[in-house]
This record gives C-alpha cells, sequence and structure tokens, in this order.
C-alpha cells in the first residue's frame, strides 16, 4: 500500500484522493497536525472537482482537537527551510521541446546520502518555462523526509520524455548539488544536458 501511496505521490505530490485519504488515515491516527498538513496541500492546489469547503472544516477540526484556534493560519509551509529555484531551458533544448508535445516537468530536491527518495517534488509542464518555483515542506512526499531533515541537498529538474517520475535516458536535466537548505538567494537551473 505505501509503494503505491509513494507512487501517486511522486507522479503528483498535490494528487487530492491520495492526499484526503492520508488526512483521514493520521486525523483517525490522532496525528491532527500531519492530517493538516495533507488536506492544506489540497486546498492550496485548488482543483477542479475537490469540496474545499468540507476540507476546510476537516481541517478546523483537526486545529481545534489541536488545541489551536480555527481561525488561525496554517503555517506549515512557511515554516522551515523554502529554496527558490528558477527553472528554465536552453535555447538547444525548448527548440527540441518546441517540435512535440508538451513534456512533463519534475523538480524536486533529494538528500546528499544518496538515498532518492524527493525531500520536496513539484511537478509543471515544460511550456510553463521560465519560471520560478518553491521547494518547501509543503511538497515533502512524506512528513518524515522534507527539507528541515537536512541540511544540505541536490537539486534537480528533469524534463520527462516518457511523463514519470525519476532520471531515465533520453530525458533533459538541470542539477545544483549539495546546496545549503537555508540558502536565501534563488538557485538557477537551466536544463541543458540530455540523460545518456
Amino acid at each position: 500500500m505505501q509503494a503505491l501511496i509513494d507512487k501517486a505521490l511522486a507522479l503528483d505530490s498535490n494528487d487530492p484522493s491520495t492526499n484526503i485519504l492520508l488526512g483521514m488515515h493520521n486525523f483517525i491516527a490522532k496525528e491532527y497536525q500531519q492530517a493538516i498538513e495533507y488536506w492544506q496541500r489540497v486546498i492550496d492546489a485548488n482543483k477542479q472537482g475537490v469540496n474545499i469547503a468540507a476540507l476546510q472544516e476537516a481541517v478546523s477540526e483537526a486545529k481545534t482537537r489541536l488545541g489551536v484556534s480555527s481561525n488561525a493560519p496554517f503555517e506549515q509551509g512557511a515554516i522551515g527551510p523554502q529554496i527558490k529555484v528558477n527553472v528554465s531551458l536552453s535555447a538547444d533544448i525548448a527548440k527540441r521541446l518546441a517540435q512535440g508535445e508538451d513534456k512533463i516537468v519534475f523538480v524536486y530536491a533529494i538528500p546528499t546520502d544518496g538515498k532518492r527518495m524527493p525531500l520536496a517534488a513539484l511537478k509543471l509542464m515544460a511550456s510553463d518555462l521560465p519560471k520560478v518555483v518553491t521547494l518547501s515542506d509543503s511538497n515533502a512526499m512524506s512528513p518524515q523526509s522534507n527539507l528541515s531533515s537536512v541540511s544540505k541537498a541536490h537539486i534537480y529538474a528533469i524534463v520527462s520524455k516518457q511523463g514519470g517520475a525519476g532520471i531515465k535516458p533520453g530525458d533533459f536535466k538541470a542539477e545544483a548539488l549539495n546546496i545549503s537548505v537555508d540558502s536565501k538567494d534563488a538557485i538557477n537551473l537551466i536544463v541543458d544536458r540530455v540523460v545518456e
């Protein structure tokens, strides 16, 4: 089950169904803070077909059980490291991509210790670029593995040929290694290399 959840979140960290279920699971387990984090992620994404009002009520109830005023803004994403990443395409890659259909772009941070599970991840489309995005604890794959849990991270931008997560031959990439998670400077990632 966990593998399926990880896969769903790797494809879309804001997937409403997965995050709502994880929120309910944590709420039942009396892990109210984590429940709020999952539900707030869906509220912030504001996707069509999601009952935002019901989720806001659920967040309010979880806050009440935590002893926090239900009107207090939830600042989880504002607490902890925030890495600004300026993602763009090199002229050559932009030209190559212009000839085909729009591609999915993954921007993510991984630990420097060799583990591959992202600490934070976002999904864009190549047509969105150039764009400045922010990696933070609010786009972590799991509350236990986030940017706050490390001091440095490797940052990647991958234009996926097949649309799946991970780096595969034929994908286009940019990377910035050993970046301090407390860095206040925006990281420039120019996607300019083909993965062999």
